[in-house]
C-alpha cells in the first residue's frame, strides 16, 4: 500500500506528551510494586516472547471510546497507528517497564551501595556517592536530586544516542524488510485486529465469535494462573506449583524418568506462545520444533559415546546454564557457540550478502549518486543520507562515550559491533517468528577473545566496564532499552504499511519517545528506590562488578581448555548455506532463522519446542480444512484473541497486585 497520510491533528501530540508522561512510570511502577513477577509486567513480558501488552489494552481503550459520538472524529485507522508506534516507543526506551529487570543504570547504584570494591570499577558519573546509593536499599528517603543530576544526564544521554542510532539502522533498512521482504512481525497481528475493527466494511469477514474465544481463554489463563500463584486455597488446575517457571516451562528433574533425554529441558503450558507462533509463517514454525528434534537426536547420540554424562542429574535451566553440565558449552557440539556466535553473525552477514544491492543503493543515494531507489527514497522516513549521517555521528558519539569511561578504541567498537549485530537478528528473528532469539549473556565475550585471549587477573576498570555492557546490556535480551527500539520501529513501520500510514509520522513518534522516555524512566526508578527501597520492591537486584569477574567469564563462550572456534565457524557456515539454499530454490524448506530459534539457548529454558510444534499442527489443519481465509477469518482471531485477553488479564491482576503492595491480604 502506497503511503499517503502524513498528518495528524495537533491534538494527537498534546496526547502522545500526555501518555509519554503517564506510561513511563506506570509501567515502570507496574514491575517494582509487583516485586518483577514476570506474570504481571504491562510494559513487556520478559523470557523470549518481549510481549508489550500495554500496546494491546491502550488500543482496546480507545477502541472502546470511539464509540462515542463525541471522540468518532478523534479516533480513526491513523491515529490508532500512531498510539501504536506511540506505546511500542515507550516500553522499548523503558528498561525498568520488563519483568526480566535487567536494568544497568540501577545495577551499578546497587553496586555502590554493596560492594566496596565498586568505586575502582566504576566511572563517577555512573551513579551517586556510596552513602546516597546505600538509602536506595531500604528506601523511606527524600530524593537529594542535586546529587543525582551527573548520573542521570550520562544514563538519559547513553540510552538516547543508542535508541537514535538504532532508528537510523531502521530508516536505512526499513523498505527492504518491510516492502520488499514483508516480514510479517505477528506481534502486529493483534494491533491490526483492533485497528480493523474500527471499519466495520473492513472487519466484516472477521469472526468475532473467534475473537471472543480466544479472548476468554488468554484472559482465563492469566487470572487462573495469579489465583494458583498468590492463593494456596486454589486448586493447583494448570500443576503450576509444581516444577513450573513464571514462563510456564515444567521442568525436568533429576528423578524423572525423562533426564537421561539429554535435550530434553521440559515443555511450556503458556497457550500465549502457541497463539503467537501460530502467527508466524508455516514455514518457521515447522523449523523450530525440526530442528529441535534433530539436535535432540544428536546429543542423544554423543551422549551414548561419553559426552554430556552430567546431564542427567541437572534438572531444568541447569541443563542450559550450570556450565559444568550444560548441553550448550560442553563439547562435543558447544551448541551455545554454535547458535549463539556462529549462527547469529552468519545470519546477519547471509543477508548482507544477499542484499547487498540494495545497502550499496542506500549508499548511493546518500552519496547523491544515481540510484535505483530514488522514487523509494520519497516515502521513506527520513532521506538516505540524513539516516546514514545519524547512524554514523550517533556511532561516534557511542564511541567517544565509551572512551571517556576508559574504554579503548578496540573495544569500545566491538560493543557497539555485538549491540547492532544482536539487535539487528532479534528484529528478524521477532519479525519471523515473534520470538526473539539468540542470547548473548555467554556467547558475547567470544568477541572479545581478539582483545583479550585471557582475561586480565586482577580485573582492570576497563575490562569490567565492557563485559558489563557486552554480557548483559548489548547482548542477553532485547528489552535492555539500548536499541530495543531498532526492532519495536520496524514493528511500528509495519503496521503503518498495512493501513497506508506515511513513515515519517512514525520517525517523528519513535524520535520523540527515543529523546524523552530514558529521561523519565530514570527519574521514576530514583524516585521509587529512595521511596520504598530495593528492599521491599524486587528484594535485590544483579550486582555487575561481583557477578562478572575474570574466572567466571573465562568460561564464556566455551569451558576453559576447549577449542570452541569450529563450532563457531560451523555455526556461521551452515547459517550462509541455509540462507542462500532457501533462498534460491522456493521448495527447499529449511533456513536458519527457525533453526536459530529452535535451538537457542532462551528457547530451551522456555521450552518452546512444543509450543512451535501445536502451533505447526493447527496452522496447518486450519489451511488445510478451511483455507487461507478461514485462517484470515478464523484462525488470526482466534490467535489474537488470546493475545489481547491475555494483555487485559495481566491488567486486571496487575491492579490486584499492586493493592496488595499497598494493604497486604
Amino acid at each position: 500500500m502506497t503511503p499517503s497520510i502524513e498528518k495528524v491533528p495537533l491534538s494527537f501530540w498534546i496526547l502522545a506528551i500526555i501518555l509519554i508522561v503517564l506510561l513511563v512510570p506506570i509501567t515502570g511502577l507496574w514491575v517494582l510494586l509487583q516485586k518483577g513477577q514476570c506474570i504481571l509486567a504491562l510494559g513487556m513480558l520478559g523470557g523470549i516472547t518481549v510481549f508489550m501488552p500495554i500496546t494491546y489494552v491502550l488500543l482496546t481503550v480507545f477502541l472502546a471510546i470511539e464509540k462515542i459520538g463525541f471522540f468518532k472524529r478523534f479516533i480513526n485507522s491513523v491515529t490508532m497507528v500512531c498510539l501504536y508506534a506511540l506505546t511500542v516507543g515507550i516500553v522499548s526506551m523503558n528498561s525498568m517497564a520488563a519483568a526480566d529487570i535487567v536494568y544497568l543504570p540501577p545495577a551499578y547504584w546497587y553496586s555502590l551501595a554493596t560492594n566496596p570494591m565498586a568505586l575502582d570499577y566504576t566511572p563517577p558519573w555512573f551513579g551517586p556517592s556510596p552513602d546516597i546509593a546505600k538509602q536506595l536499599i531500604r528506601g523511606g528517603t527524600p530524593v537529594p536530586w542535586m546529587e543525582w543530576i551527573p548520573s542521570i544526564i550520562w544514563w538519559w544521554w547513553l540510552y538516547s544516542i543508542c535508541g537514535l542510532m538504532s532508528i537510523a539502522i531502521v530508516s536505512i533498512l526499513r523498505y527492504d524488510w518491510i516492502d520488499v521482504e514483508r516480514i510479517p512481525y505477528p506481534h502486529t497481528e493483534p494491533a491490526h485486529l483492533i485497528i480493523t475493527l474500527l471499519e466495520p466494511e473492513r472487519s466484516r469477514y472477521i469472526s468475532k465469535g473467534a475473537l471472543t474465544i480466544g479472548s476468554i481463554i488468554g484472559f482465563l489463563f492469566v487470572v487462573v494462573m495469579f489465583m494458583i500463584i498468590n492463593f494456596p486455597w486454589f486448586p493447583d488446575l494448570y500443576g503450576w506449583r509444581t516444577n513450573t517457571c513464571p514462563s510456564g516451562l515444567t521442568y525436568v528433574t533429576t528423578g524423572s524418568p525423562l533426564a537421561s533425554i539429554i535435550f530434553y529441558t521440559g515443555f511450556n503450558k503458556n497457550p500465549l506462545y502457541i497463539a503467537i507462533t501460530y502467527l508466524a509463517p508455516l514455514t518457521i514454525a515447522f523449523n523450530i520444533w525440526f530442528w529441535y528434534l534433530i539436535f535432540a537426536i544428536l546429543m542423544q547420540v554423543a551422549y551414548h559415546f561419553g559426552y554430556y554424562t552430567g546431564v542427567p542429574e541437572t534438572s531444568g535451566c541447569g541443563r542450559v546454564y550450570c556450565t559444568t553440565n550444560s548441553i550448550f558449552h560442553l563439547p562435543p557440539f558447544h551448541l551455545l557457540v554454535f547458535e549463539s556466535l556462529g549462527l547469529c553473525s552468519g545470519i546477519l552477514v547471509a543477508y548482507l550478502f544477499v542484499r547487498r544491492r540494495y545497502v550499496l543503493e542506500t549508499l548511493k543515494a546518500a552519496l547523491a549518486m544515481k540510484s535505483s531507489l530514488s522514487d523509494v527514497e520519497k516515502n521513506e522516513p527520513i532521506k538516505y543520507r540524513y539516516a546514514w549521517m545519524l547512524a554514523v555521528i550517533s556511532g561516534i558519539l557511542i564511541l567517544v562515550s565509551f572512551g571517556i569511561c576508559g574504554i579503548s578504541l578496540a573495544p569500545a567498537t566491538t560493543l557497539v559491533f555485538t549491540l547492532v549485530l544482536y539487535h539487528l537478528v532479534w528484529a528478524r528473528t521477532w519479525g519471523l517468528t515473534g520470538i526473539y532469539a539468540p542470547s548473548g549473556f555467554y556467547a558475547a565475550p567470544g568477541y572479545f577473545r581478539w582483545i583479550w585471549p585471557v582475561d586480565p587477573v586482577p580485573m582492570t576498570k576497563e575490562w569490567s566496564l565492557t563485559m558489563n555492557l557486552a554480557i548483559v546490556e548489548f547482548t542477553n535480551a532485547p528489552y535492555d532499552g539500548f536499541g530495543t527500539i531498532l526492532y519495536g520501529s520496524l514493528a511500528s513501520f509495519s503496521e503503518a504499511r498495512k493501513i497506508g500510514v506515511n513513515p515519517k509520522l512514525i520517525f517523528k513518534i519513535l524520535f520523540v519517545t527515543a529523546i524523552t522516555v530514558p529521561l523519565l524512566s530514570l527519574l521514576t526508578w530514583i524516585f521509587a528506590a529512595h521511596t520504598w527501597g530495593y528492599s521491599k520492591t524486587i528484594g535485590s537486584y544483579w550486582e555487575p562488578i561481583g557477578r562478572f569477574y575474570p574466572e567466571y567469564v573465562s568460561n564464556m563462550p566455551a569451558t576453559v581448555g576447549t577449542e570452541w572456534r569450529p563450532a563457531a565457524l560451523a555455526g556461521f557456515i551452515t547459517a550462509l548455506v541455509l540462507m542462500y539454499l532457501h533462498s534460491r530454490f522456493v521448495w527447499f524448506p529449511f533456513e536458519p532463522v527457525g533453526l536459530l530459534v529452535g535451538i537457542s539457548n532462551w528457547s530451551f529454558e522456555q521450552g518452546l519446542w512444543l509450543s512451535a510444534a501445536i502451533a505447526w499442527i493447527l496452522k496447518t489443519l486450519t489451511l488445510r480444512i478451511a483455507g487461507s481465509r478461514g485462517y484470515e477469518n478464523y484462525g488470526v482471531p482466534t490467535a489474537c484473541g488470546v493475545m489481547i485477553g491475555y494483555s487485559i488479564g495481566v491488567l486486571i491482576v496487575g491492579v490486584i497486585g499492586i493493592y496488595r503492595f499497598f494493604f497486604p491480604f
